[in-house]
Order: structure tokens, then C-alpha cells, then sequence
């Protein structure tokens, strides 16, 4: 991910983590790719160290990865928003 593009994800969660309810928190807190999405990128993965990714299969393992860090990022945030609610 670009230092620009995460910069720029950041102002959003900062926002998302605003206006974040209970129960979008729970939503996110407890998201998991589907199993025939962890498959496909544990796929593209292996290929990928191997270097037998096409150049289509790379933009989508790329994009996928990007989006896989912004879950990711927003998993962490709700996480810390539960907690904080619990806390109260």
C-alpha cells in the first residue's frame, strides 16, 4: 500500500471509528473471509513466490491483499471501540 493511499485510508477510519455503533463494530470484529477466499489467496500466494501469477491473477491477488489490510485496520478499530464500550 502507497504512504499516500494509506494516509488517505486513515482519514476515513478515523471518520468510520466516529460514527462506529455497537453493532457495526461486532460486524466487522467478526468477519472472516469465506473459506473458498482464504482458499483462492492461499493459492495465489504460493504462485505468487513461485512467480507463476499472470498478470491478471497478481492485480487481483494486489487488490485483494490491499483489501485483506483495510479489514484488517478496521477490525483492530472495532475491537477497540468494543472494548472501550465495555469499559463504560
Amino acid at each position: 500500500m502507497s504512504r499516500g493511499f494509506a494516509s488517505g485510508i486513515e482519514l476515513v477510519f478515523d471518520s468510520a471509528s466516529a460514527t462506529m455503533t455497537p453493532e457495526v463494530a461486532r460486524w466487522f470484529s467478526e468477519f472472516r473471509a469465506s473459506p473458498q477466499l482464504a482458499s483462492r489467496l492461499e493459492d495465489f500466494a504460493e504462485r505468487n513466490t513461485e512467480g507463476q501469477l499472470s498478470e491478471q491473477e497478481l492485480e487481483e491477488y494486489s487488490a485483494l491483499v490491499e483489501l485483506g489490510d483495510i479489514f484488517s485496520t478496521l477490525r483492530s478499530r472495532a475491537h477497540k471501540f468494543l472494548a472501550e464500550q465495555n469499559g463504560k
